[in-house]
């Protein structure tokens, strides 16, 4: 389809009913009372027509270029309403069918979930999609959820709207027992009759038997239902259920007998990690199709899509946005709210460029210098290669030799700097069965054990490992990597002994020395066992390695990590790290594995510091015999 010849006239254009549709159609109707198989010539070539781009789409010229939208998004564009008013086309619009249409027909998929701006229009490309299929397969169930109850019920007002306005061969036999406007349900039934008529066959009319309804926020509201469709609107700022544990229920909505059968399209903006964000931030990062199980499935089953604000601003009329106007247009109101932190971190996450400022957390709520930890998470999030993954391995798989590098997109370790030289790796001193660390100097290392516990998530803690590069007096203090940390581990490997052993390669690599909780003695029975006891720390008052997990020393931690913060923020390139210093809680300090195994590495380093600190002046006669 081509509005015109001219290439600069070009553009997405709706095609409405014909002007002489209700007049015809009325005298269509009358004739059809009398020959059922009566239609209109012109009226059915259009009817065939929509029918036809609905179900395979359509192609438009725009701007001297083809351009294929879905048939949902011609059928959005075309007839789905807001208020009075039709979409216009947008390009990101059209990506987004195009990842639906995707999903809808991958079998390893149950569904999308999606961030994206205000007033994005996420809302009625959701409950369109819903429609769009409910309205034209028979015995088939959508669900509306949302924030709360209320919310909820005005997604499905909206939805009601648009479907009223809907041209009648788009508009199955419904329900109307309630009323035009169906309140709690619309259900795709004949309406009931009553009197003669109910025993009428002649009234009697095709039905679907296919209903949409909305629900309250509750978890457990579609429980044991089979729904070819289910709406979840604004998930990131539901806070009266833990919409991580919702899905759970709803994804075997969708299934049946390991295959879907329906998909769910959730979309947000998110609020506030205390606001409803946390919840949800785990169902976007289980959702990631780049990383699937051998099944071919994310945790979450779902995939996700994120929409930057700068990409839906200042459209042009061909749905195209002027990004660098609009990203400036945006940065400058950010600037605006310097001095704001709390506002400002508000309005980045309702028009976030990337998905780690959809979860910015606010200076508020944050026990650290949120201004600084979410500018260096702007900086880390929006470049790649930053940091290196990988695993440190035992040359030739023989315990105590060398430990060497091994880049790995599956490895267990993120590296941030490496050696210059292989040679200056492992610097290890050895005595008979027992080692100690030679580089001490340059490098020291925090660790945090797991246990058997579980989190108040019910989530079991990971283990942590952190090397922090000493302060370099030869170095600028400029380079991005002068007391920096270097590396960091995550995991929680099958057995405690392998982590023990992980900690072992990293420590040995570095040539460093590690301070770790005393309360979780394992690790320290094992490097003893392994004759590697020299690597923990001891600090001079007490009668046994390690740190214990009190209240004082999580205050110290707490502390020594605030004034790393103040002044080597812009010196960490782990986005984990970052993220759980902006969320870091020092009463609920499971959480944070990597946070307190960074800051037992900067409770170390500090220490080793203030010990070789002293103001007592010495002769070097007293060291030297000198005639």
């Amino acid at each position: 389809m081509s509005r015109s010849e001219i290439k600069s006239e070009q553009y997405w254009q709706r095609e409405p009913l014909p002007p002489d549709w209700s007049k015809r159609r009325i005298a269509e109707r009358a004739r059809q009372a009398e020959d059922p198989e009566y239609f209109d010539p012109k009226l059915e070539e259009f009817r065939t027509k929509m029918w036809h781009r609905r179900l395979f789409g359509m192609w438009f010229m725009n701007n001297g270029n083809p351009t294929y939208i879905t048939g949902t998004h011609q059928l959005y564009m075309n007839w789905w309403t807001y208020g009075a008013q039709y979409p216009d086309y947008r390009d990101t619009d059209r990506q987004t069918f195009y990842f639906w249409e995707y999903v809808w027909f991958d079998p390893n998929s149950a569904g999308i979930t999606e961030i994206a701006g205000r007033r994005d229009g996420k809302t009625m490309r959701a409950t369109c999609a819903m429609y769009e299929k409910i309205s034209r397969n028979a015995n088939a169930n959508g669900g509306i959820q949302s924030k709360t109850s209320k919310d909820a019920s005005k997604v499905f007002e909206k939805m009601i709207s648009s479907f009223i306005k809907m041209p009648d061969f788009f508009r199955p036999e419904y329900d109307e027992t309630k009323g035009h406007r169906p309140k709690g349900e619309l259900a795709f039934f004949a309406t009931a009759r009553k009197g003669k008529r109910a025993n009428n066959a002649e009234e009697t009319k095709a039905e679907l038997e296919s209903r949409v309804d909305w629900r309250s926020s509750d978890r457990m509201a579609y429980d044991g239902e089979r729904l070819l469709i289910k709406v979840n609107d604004e998930e990131g700022k539901t806070t009266e259920e833990d919409v991580w544990e919702r899905h759970l229920v709803d994804r075997y909505c969708l299934e049946v007998g390991g295959s879907f059968v329906g998909k769910k399209w959730s979309t947000t903006t998110v609020e506030d990690m205390i606001a409803g964000g946390a919840s949800y931030f785990k169902l976007w990062e289980n959702s990631n199709q780049e990383e699937v199980d051998e099944n071919g499935r994310t945790k979450s089953w779902l995939y996700r899509i994120f929409k930057p604000a700068f990409k839906s601003m200042l459209i042009d009329k061909y749905g195209i946005a002027d990004e660098e106007k609009a990203k400036q247009f945006l940065l400058n109101e950010r600037k605006g709210l310097a001095d704001d932190p709390r506002s400002l971190s508000s309005i980045i996450r309702k028009k976030p460029f990337t998905p780690e400022e959809a979860f910015r957390i606010d200076g508020s709520k944050c026990m650290y210098d949120a201004m600084r930890l979410n500018a260096q998470l702007d900086i880390v999030s929006w470049q790649n290669n930053l940091v290196q993954r990988g695993s440190f391995e035992w040359e030739n798989g023989i315990k105590d030799t060398k430990v060497i590098w091994n880049p790995s997109a599956n490895g267990k370790y993120l590296l941030a700097w490496n050696f210059d030289k292989e040679e200056q790796t492992n610097k290890v001193v050895r005595r008979g069965t027992s080692c100690s660390p030679g580089n001490d100097l340059r490098f020291v290392m925090g660790v945090d054990p797991y246990d058997h516990d579980v989190t108040e998530d019910n989530v079991r803690s990971l283990g942590a490992g952190a090397v922090l590069k000493r302060h370099d007096p030869t170095l600028d203090d400029n380079n991005p990597f002068n007391r920096s940390f270097v590396c960091l581990y995550l995991h929680r490997p099958d057995t405690s002994d392998l982590f023990y052993e992980d900690m072992i390669k990293m420590a040995v690599y570095f040539g460093c020395g590690i301070l770790a909780e005393d309360n979780k003695y394992g690790i320290f029975k094992y490097f003893e066992a392994r004759g590697y006891s020299d690597f923990m720390i001891w600090f001079e008052d007490r009668e046994k390695p390690g740190i214990s997990a009190s209240k004082n020393s999580h205050q110290t931690l707490a502390d020594v990590t605030e004034a790393y913060i103040k002044n080597c923020c812009h010196k960490t390139w782990f986005k984990v790290l970052i993220d759980q210093w902006l969320k870091f809680d020092i009463n609920k300090t499971t959480k944070f594995d990597a946070a307190m195994a960074a800051g037992y590495a900067l409770i170390a380093d500090t220490y080793k510091v203030d010990r070789t600190t002293s103001d007592e002046v010495y002769d070097y006669q007293d060291f030297f015999n000198i005639n």
